[in-house]
């Protein structure tokens, strides 16, 4: 079975080889960030403590991400 995400994705980034590794962390962070939200709303007894918990692992994939876009940002900016 071939996968389209990868072609459809890498197409309008201007990258030839875009392997759908790359789609996992982000993949990761937008459901890490979407679970936050939803237990921050439902303010029950453990709600911050949990909240807290998933910072721990958000902020270094948010990192990471915004590594990653200044790095390709940088490579479209000076054409190498």
């Amino acid at each position: 079975m071939v996968s389209t995400v990868g072609p459809a994705l890498a197409a309008p980034l201007g990258v030839r080889n875009l392997d759908q590794i790359y789609f996992v962390p982000l993949l990761v962070l937008l459901v890490l960030l979407a679970e936050r939200e939803i237990i921050r709303s439902g303010g029950g007894p453990g709600a911050r403590t949990a909240v807290r918990i998933l910072d721990v692992a958000i902020v270094p994939l948010l990192v990471a991400f915004l590594l990653l876009v200044a790095l390709r940002l940088n490579q479209v900016l000076t054409g190498s």
